[in-house]
């Protein structure tokens, strides 16, 4: 067409190009063609057939119907009118369960004429139901003795003496279950460690060069290697009891007992890693950044939090509650030397303590040497006047108030301070890899009393990791 174009969207005339003729007109009618299919009519009523079949099973004793498939083409029109393919007779044989699918597909294949009984009269019979014979039990039996009486004929069906063929076979799956259960539990125990030894520091916690530690303990404590995997396995990942007796192929009771009683013992052990060094070890051990300004740092302070339960008493709710983190936590004063050695730790306080009553209270105060200068946050307010009385310095950055505004010596120093400062957190960052303890865990209210172990193991096993400072020159 010249003008398709044109005709849709201004409409008019079409014209035709030279040379082309149309091949349809509006006034040629469609033609619908016949297609003759031979056998459709034959294929339609089986498959309306064998709906009607599938109606009809399903239940415990399987019904199958002999239905006659009518063949227009084979059949005469006289058995046509008298046969009737919904003419089902009201009772039907009772099939066995394992022959039901054969012969449904022999009753919609193969045509097959209802079985009926026929009196003189050409009326149809009613079929009778099958006869199920019922379990004869002898009389007169003496009471002593129990029989077992089945369909099978061997005697080894039958036992005496009070004795059932059952109990046997019980007997046999629980030895198979059993030897089942050791064989997986083996298996799964020397998987774990095999695991572990491959990578220690990411499944509990301690670099493979200090993987010998796991010996010491052993002997210190004068536990089983186990058990004290599966407790730093615990406090690393913070696993359920029910995963942990997969993995180790013990059962789940076996691990709580394990956790409960290794925990202290542990924890006694690495307690012993977190040390004070003398002030002229850490001068020795100084990083580049501390060395110019800050020479006689002794110590970085800090205070972190771990997330318990919602405890139910009244004035452990309001002793645990933390304004800062707005929820129930439990508070620790960390100490850290200037090339990141965690050399002290207190115990756990109620969320709400202020952190310079922690810092009088722990025991941090007894460590310090004179002349030692000890770094911190402006969290800790008010303690340097009990740094004065033992001939100490607090260097902490300067306090900001609404009124005025800092001066830019005041900015310079407090940017010099918390460069250094940050150290401190990067430690903090390394306990938080221990789930148990992590940013985002809540301690359960039954680990509360074991929490100071699980905070003393974590500790114990940072300082045998590698130092925070790649160069220490």
């Amino acid at each position: 067409m010249e003008n398709y174009v044109k005709f849709k969207l201004v409409g008019g005339k079409l014209k035709l190009k030279k040379g082309v003729l149309p091949h349809k007109f509006e006034c040629q009618k469609p033609q619908k063609k016949k297609i003759d299919r031979p056998g459709f009519k034959k294929r339609q009523d089986i498959e309306y057939f064998e709906r009607i079949l599938s109606r009809n099973i399903g239940h415990e004793d399987l019904l199958l119907h002999s239905i006659e498939v009518v063949e227009c083409e084979n059949q005469d029109s006289n058995n046509i009118q008298n046969s009737d393919p919904l003419n089902i007779p009201e009772e039907i044989d009772v099939l066995s369960k394992n022959n039901v699918r054969s012969q449904k597909t022999q009753a919609v294949q193969v045509n097959m004429k209802p079985k009926m009984k026929t009196k003189s009269n050409n009326t149809p019979m009613k079929w009778k139901q099958p006869i199920v014979k019922k379990k004869v039990i002898p009389k007169n039996l003496d009471p002593n003795v129990s029989f077992t009486i089945s369909n099978s004929n061997s005697s080894e069906n039958i036992r005496s003496f009070g004795v059932n063929a059952s109990d046997n076979e019980s007997n046999d799956l629980e030895i198979t279950k059993t030897m089942n259960k050791n064989f997986f539990n083996e298996h799964m125990q020397k998987g774990a460690l095999m695991a572990i030894s491959r990578d220690p520091k990411l499944l509990i916690g301690i670099p493979a060069h200090s993987y010998f530690c796991i010996k010491h303990l052993q002997n210190f404590t004068e536990i089983s290697s186990i058990e004290i995997l599966v407790t730093l396995r615990k406090i690393r990942w913070h696993d359920p009891n029910s995963m942990l007796a997969i993995h180790f192929g013990l059962s789940e009771s076996s691990v709580t007992k394990y956790f409960n009683k290794t925990l202290p013992k542990i924890a006694l052990c690495l307690n012993r890693l977190i040390i004070w060094p003398s002030a002229d070890d850490v001068r020795e051990n100084l990083p580049i950044a501390f060395r110019k300004r800050y020479s006689k740092a002794i110590s970085i302070i800090d205070c972190f939090e771990i997330q318990i339960e919602k405890p139910s008493n009244a004035s452990h709710q309001a002793a645990t509650w933390s304004q800062y983190k707005s929820c129930n936590t439990i508070k620790y004063l960390i100490s850290i030397t200037p090339d990141g050695l965690i050399n002290f730790i207190s115990e756990g306080y109620g969320g709400r303590t202020p952190d310079s009553t922690i810092f009088e209270d722990s025991g941090f105060l007894d460590k310090l040497a004179q002349g030692s200068i000890v770094l911190a946050d402006r969290g800790f307010k008010n303690i340097s006047h009990l740094l004065e009385q033992r001939g100490c310095t607090l260097l902490r950055p300067p306090s900001v108030s609404s009124n005025s505004k800092l001066t830019a010596e005041e900015v310079l120093q407090t940017k010099r301070i918390a460069a250094i400062r940050v150290h401190v957190e990067r430690s903090i960052g390394k306990l938080r890899d221990f789930k148990m303890i992590g940013p985002h865990a809540c301690v359960d209210i039954s680990y509360i009393h074991f929490l100071d172990n699980i905070v003393t193991i974590a500790c114990g096993l940072v300082n045998l990791q590698n130092c925070l400072f790649s160069n220490q020159v």
